[in-house]
């Protein structure tokens, strides 16, 4: 009951690690999974079964989820200097907004694999 009280805060999805350093053991992480607490999105990341639908496809996707609502001037600018230091280290950086990630997967998907081209995934 823990591990869905800690997701919940977090948002519904979390990688595991944090988890982890929220104190939650592998075996709670393992018992919850087993029994249909939470769900496993992709190897290393847990949600729970409510969290939103948006989270759970950009985590599906490798994506990040950006709002305009949260988008102060401090976090925007954190948000261009982490872009900006990626491109460099060979990151493509690509911005979906909900409908592109819920109503139109087949174009973000073609968007992803042209910019990815033929670079190595991570």
């Amino acid at each position: 009951m823990r591990l869905v009280q800690v997701l919940t805060a977090l948002g519904g999805v979390a990688p595991t690690h944090r988890l982890l350093e929220r104190g939650i053991s592998r075996r709670g992480l393992s018992c919850a999974l087993d029994g249909g607490e939470v769900v496993r999105v992709r190897r290393g990341v847990i949600a729970t079964p409510q969290a939103p639908a948006d989270f759970i496809a950009a985590v599906t996707l490798h994506a990040r989820l950006t709002c305009v609502s949260a988008a102060d001037r401090a976090a925007l600018r954190r948000d261009r200097r982490r872009n900006n230091t990626a491109m460099p280290s060979g990151y493509a950086v690509l911005r979906f907004c909900y409908a592109d990630v819920m109503y139109h997967q087949s174009e973000l998907l073609a968007q992803v694999l042209s910019a990815v081209g033929g670079r190595p995934v991570r």
